[in-house]
């Protein structure tokens, strides 16, 4: 009986809990506790001179929050919000960012027994390892996010700020 005990606490233990969102029809994850909130989709004012994923700014209670397009970033087809679509807020590399999803669909437990490597042809084409594995629940397919190698320091930056005070100051000259 113990033993019987210990292997089902090692799987309890190995589980990741996922917050589960889609992006033009696509399931993706990431570590819930990676989610600080989760909100409607906010009025985004748009900052010029910025990568084409980052959407612009957004309000979180007094706090200017940079906006970034999922979609864009994975190079998926753009689509319009719905009433579906949600921004996650989190924090990459040391910078608090919304993420912005067309629907926030799930919380799940994914145990590590469950989740797999990319197939070789996919991971030779991304440009980076952003995808941490792939998870199987039933017959859904979860592509599992690396936020800091999606969104990296260097891009979320500006040389010589932080990119949390530059996306805070968006009238500010360059």
């Amino acid at each position: 009986m113990e033993g019987r005990v210990d292997q089902a606490s090692r799987v309890e233990q190995a589980a990741r809990h996922i917050i589960v969102f889609k992006a033009d029809r696509r399931e993706y994850g990431i570590e819930i506790e990676r989610i600080r909130e989760v909100l409607r989709m906010p009025a985004v004012t748009a900052i010029p001179h910025t990568p084409d994923f980052i959407a612009g700014v957004i309000n979180v209670r007094g706090h200017l929050v940079a906006a970034l397009d999922v979609r864009k970033r994975l190079q998926l087809p753009a689509g319009p919000p719905t009433a579906e679509t949600r921004v996650m807020v989190t924090i990459i590399n040391r910078m608090v960012a919304g993420l912005i999803v067309d629907a926030v669909v799930d919380v799940v437990d994914l145990h590590d027994m469950v989740i797999e490597s990319p197939p070789a042809i996919i991971r030779s084409r991304l440009p980076c390892d952003f995808l941490s594995g792939v998870g199987r629940l039933g017959d859904r397919v979860i592509g599992l996010l690396r936020l800091d190698l999606l969104f990296t320091a260097e891009e979320l930056s500006v040389p010589g700020r932080s990119g949390a005070q530059t996306r805070e100051q968006p009238g500010e000259q360059k």
